[in-house]
């Protein structure tokens, strides 16, 4: 029975393991007498990182061979003995029976289980591997990368490097105690180390955890993953850290210095001058000379730290490439992995890897504080404006989406403008060209400007950086017109005034100001007595000859006084702002010495209101729908003062080189106005609004209301609408009119509440577009028998617009202008000849105006002379040459021509086919149909009641290469 039970305890170690059972672990040798041999020594085994003994039953060569193998210690040798153990002390594996290709004891047979087989034997096997282990560091001996050479004999030595995988403060520092150098300082990047040999040498790593009283760096090695690509490099105590400082233009000579807290220079020196130098990357040899400061070491390499340019050319205080030159060897080299505390002397001596064919895939760029400078541009004064900072000794725009009036701030008091400054309210110009992006973080404290330089590049001129600041001035003349008044000075928040002391207040001063203000010279200069009753700041200005504006000259602020008297002046200029074409244009700026655009970044809506409401345009602004063309500036921009009444006393700020922009461009309301689309008719046809130099066409939606209606009828001297017509002929235009918003009793187009415009599409067809017949309608024709010669006859509207009335047209001034123009009216081609005929008994009264084309009009009714008697009783008769052919593609049917060119079916009338067929003698039309549409020129007719040929009708020629 106790049999049994003993086989129960047996077996039960072999069962199924647990995943919480502790797992095996290393395998070492341990040697009490000679820790510098990790291949000699007991065995030591780790079982859930606690350590226990192996137990020599069934001990053999082959177990042998496993320990040698398991830890990295070659072959075993003769000279195995027995060592005594510490009492009580666990034997994990016993009863080992190894083949001699396993790769740990732990994947041996025979054993029952960790600490299961019974050992009281008080020895265990010491074993003697071929191996001798030596570590170091290279390339010092307390810095480097961790290095192992293996020594057998019969065998060529082997040498190793220690992979970073797994590496830390506990290996490292047990290292560095191992080689003598005292404790470690830190473990340093691999990528400072260039190894060549590194990839074609033995790799291992190391990892102590789990392992007791480690006597040697060996007895923590493994066999190195597949990942280990880079060396481990550590830095002990025992190493100092030397530099040179010195010239600028040599970082290898100078003054010796190591880095014990911070950078000293040494006292005894106990290295050689060529190891020193060789540390340092300063070549294979050096100098060592001593002084009362130090000692100074020059070494064989002359090599500088330089910044370049894209052009590869040396720079000062930036650049886009760091280099390094040595000189002696005629080579060019390059830094990578560059780590700096920011004490080191030079760029040199920071931690980094040196080595002559480096290939980078990018460079560093360095921006010193010294190199960056900042001004405000195009404003009104040195201290208001858009931010412009010198960057690679170019003046760039800066950009920024975080800025602040921190910000503001460092740069205000950077110009000397003042503590503050905040995000410009005014309007300056925006610039193409170089950008600067400037990143600074909302909340951080910044010093100067170039801690926010992120980039060289940027465009988004929507983000240019635009500040006023505190001290921001300017001068100005209180007066009701520019270039005449007393002599002001605006600050931030207050007014100062010039004194009209005779001490300071002279003709150089006044023509000084006036100069500025682009007002020419001074014509008169007085001084104006202080008014009491008025709070004033008044100040002097004292100037001298090389003084160009006068905030340049020195202030003296005083206190007003009874006797105090205010400085006058009148200049010889004046300064007007208009735009091209009375109402609409671009803005265009006159001064005494120049006159041009002004850009349109810097002008505001706020600005295109008032000048609307000084050219007497209305107080409203329409948008323009047409391309604004870049073309050359006078004016950046011009910015209001709280002086300032009128655009022509804002602060100009004039073009300094050449600048070519998009100009400030207005439509004030007051341009638009309506016509009739001149042509042979008075006060009927199509509506067409002037908008922006063009004469664009109503859609019919737009005068549905009677009121709008009647706004351009009345407008028009035409007096009250009558109805909307059809409009006649193609579309010859991109945009029209498509609602108008006009009150009762409107009498103007521009005064009415709205007028919009669309840009014209594909689906939009002449049947949306309207025509307007008014009260006063008059339309010419030729009569009876021709179309394009006969009396001269007007119908026009009869007694309560019932009836059509019609009157024979006076010979009464009537010559040759008078008959071109109406036979052009008529599309009768040239005028032929002009004949008095007596008014017949049963002929209606004559028209009670003559006409008078002498002033080029563009119909016969421009040529109308209101008001003037009718003398002379006869009428006119008219012959044009042309007469319009109209034939149809087959007799009495087919395609319709006039004058060998198709008609287009669009607005055609059944009546329309009628005069047709009664006009070839061909009776009453049956019926018509339309064709496709035609590719070639076609013309577009619309018949008055009155027409009975079809060549007496409207009829617009429409030009498809034209369309």
């Amino acid at each position: 029975m106790m049999w049994f039970l003993l086989l129960l305890h047996s077996l039960a170690h072999f069962g199924p393991a647990s995943s919480s059972d502790p797992k095996p672990g290393k395998i070492i040798l341990r040697n009490l007498q000679d820790k510098d041999s990790p291949c000699k020594g007991h065995v030591e085994a780790y079982y859930g990182n606690e350590k226990g003994y192996v137990g020599d039953k069934y001990w053999n060569k082959a177990t042998e061979e496993v320990v040698c193998r398991s830890t990295h210690c070659g072959k075993p040798e003769n000279g195995i003995k027995d060592v005594y153990r510490p009492l009580n002390s666990k034997v994990w594996l016993n009863e080992l029976q190894c083949q001699g290709n396993e790769r740990s004891l732990w994947d041996c047979e025979g054993w029952p289980g960790p600490e299961v087989s019974f050992y009281k034997k008080p020895t265990v096997k010491m074993v003697t591997c071929s191996n001798k282990i030596k570590i170091n560091l290279k390339p010092h001996k307390c810095e480097g990368a961790v290095q192992y050479t293996v020594q057998s004999t019969g065998q060529p030595n082997r040498n190793g490097y220690i992979c970073s995988n797994g590496f830390g403060n506990e290996e490292a520092n047990m290292l560095c105690k191992n080689l003598g150098c005292g404790g470690v300082t830190e473990i340093l990047r691999s990528e400072w180390m260039h190894l060549e040999d590194f990839q074609n040498v033995e790799r291992m790593e190391m990892n102590c955890s789990g392992i007791a009283d480690v006597t040697h760096p060996w007895q923590c090695v493994q066999s190195a993953s597949p990942s280990c690509a880079l060396p481990v490099l550590i830095m002990c105590k025992g190493h100092d850290r030397v530099q040179l400082k010195g010239e600028g233009s040599n970082v290898c000579s100078g003054l010796l210095e190591k880095e014990k807290d911070k950078w000293k220079s040494t006292g005894q020196n106990r290295t050689s001058s060529d190891k020193l130098c060789q540390q340092m990357h300063c070549g294979a040899s050096g100098n060592l000379t001593q002084d009362d400061k130090g000692h100074h070491l020059t070494c064989s390499d002359r090599v500088s730290v330089v910044l370049t340019n894209d052009r590869n050319s040396e720079t000062k205080c930036y650049g886009r490439a760091i280099s390094y030159k040595s000189l002696s060897q005629d080579t060019s080299g390059i830094l990578d992995h560059v780590e700096c505390t920011g004490s080191e002397s030079s760029l040199w001596h920071c931690r980094a890897k040196h080595h002559n064919n480096i290939r980078c895939s990018s460079v560093p760029y360095v921006v010193c504080s010294g190199s960056v400078n900042v001004k405000l541009v195009d404003g009104p004064g040195r201290c208001a404006g858009k931010l412009e900072v010198q960057h690679e000794d170019q003046w760039k725009t800066a950009i920024s989406d975080k800025w602040d009036e921190t910000f503001s701030a460092v740069v205000c008091k950077q110009l000397e403008c003042g503590a503050s400054g905040n995000k410009s309210s005014k309007t300056f110009d925006k610039r193409t060209g170089n950008f600067l992006t400037l990143s600074c973080n909302n909340g951080t404290q910044i010093s100067d400007i170039s801690e926010c330089i992120t980039d060289d590049k940027g465009t988004q001129v929507n983000d240019q950086v635009e500040i006023t600041c505190e001290n921001h001035k300017v001068i100005f003349l209180e007066e009701s017109k520019p270039c005449s008044g007393t002599v002001g000075i605006e600050y931030r928040d207050k007014t100062h005034w010039l004194s009209g002391s005779n001490q300071t207040w002279n003709q150089n001063v006044a023509n000084m100001i006036c100069q500025e203000l682009h007002c020419g010279n001074a014509s008169n200069f007085s001084s104006k007595p202080f008014k009491k009753q008025t709070s004033f700041l008044v100040e002097s200005r004292n100037c001298s000859s090389s003084n160009k504006y006068l905030l340049q000259c020195d202030t003296e602020h005083q206190e007003p006084d009874n006797n105090q008297t205010l400085a006058y002046v009148d200049c010889e200029g004046s300064i007007t702002v208009t735009l091209t074409h009375g109402c609409w244009g671009k803005v265009n700026i006159s001064t005494v010495s120049k006159q041009g655009y002004v850009s349109k970044d810097a002008w505001t809506e706020a600005m295109s209101v008032q000048l609307c409401k000084e050219l007497a345009c209305q107080d409203k602004t329409l948008p323009t729908h047409k391309w604004l063309e870049e073309t050359i500036l006078t004016f950046k921009s011009l910015h209001a003062l709280r002086t300032a009444s009128k655009l022509s006393q804002h602060t100009l700020v004039d073009v300094d080189t050449k600048l070519r922009q998009k100009p400030a461009y207005v439509v004030c309301k007051g341009s638009v106005k309506p016509r009739f689309k001149p042509s042979r008719d008075k006060c009927s046809g199509n509506v067409e609004v002037f908008y922006e130099g063009s004469w664009i066409p109503v859609h019919k939606d737009a005068l549905e209301n009677i009121d709008n209606q009647n706004t351009i009828c009345e407008e028009l001297n035409c007096g009250k609408a009558v109805t909307r017509i059809e409009y006649s002929g193609p579309l010859e235009v991109n945009h029209f009119i498509k609602r108008l918003q006009c009150q009762k009793n409107t009498n103007s187009l521009a005064t009415c509440q709205d007028v919009v415009v669309e840009k014209i599409e594909r689906t939009l067809q002449t049947s949306d577009l309207t025509g307007l017949k008014c009260s006063e309608w008059s339309t010419m024709a030729l009569e009876v028998e021709h179309s394009c010669k006969g009396e001269v006859v007007v119908y026009s509207k009869g007694v309560n617009n019932q009836e059509t009335k019609r009157s024979f047209v006076s010979s009464q001034g009537w010559a040759a202008a008078e008959g071109e123009r109406l036979c052009m009216d008529l599309k009768c081609g040239k005028y032929k000849l002009i004949e008095n005929r007596i008014i017949s008994a049963e002929a209606n009264s004559l028209w009670s105006q003559s006409f008078d084309c002498s002033s080029k009009p563009e119909s016969i009714w421009q040529c109308e002379k209101k008001q003037t008697a009718i003398s002379q009783g006869n009428k006119i008769f008219l012959e044009c040459e042309d007469e319009p052919k109209i034939a149809l593609s087959e007799k009495c049917t087919g395609k319709l021509t006039i004058n060998g060119s198709p008609v287009c079916s669009s607005q055609w009338k059944t009546d329309y086919s009628h005069r047709v067929c009664q006009q070839l003698n061909c009776s009453n039309a049956i019926h018509y149909w339309q064709s496709s549409p035609s590719s070639t020129d076609s013309y577009h007719v619309d018949c008055d009641e009155h027409n009975y040929l079809i060549g007496q009708c409207k009829r617009v020629f429409k030009n498809t290469a034209v369309a």
